[in-house]
């Protein structure tokens, strides 16, 4: 599981906003609806977007006891 926290370079909003996917691109189709609602004055490329997704996201702790 992977995890990508959005921090606003805006500052459209206070706290990250979190994404969750079993890859990068199941993040990056969840976090596009944010983008484009919330930074649409940044106007940031498919390929920005991804990139960003790459460069940011991490992977999540398992959650297995």
């Amino acid at each position: 599981m992977r995890g990508f926290d959005c921090h606003a370079p805006d500052g459209t909003h206070d706290e990250p906003e979190h994404f969750e996917g079993e890859d990068d691109e199941e993040i990056y189709r969840k976090s596009q609806a944010h983008i484009a609602e919330y930074h649409a004055e940044l106007a940031f490329t498919e390929e920005q977007h991804r990139a960003m997704i790459a460069n940011q996201a991490y992977n999540m702790p398992s959650s297995r006891a």
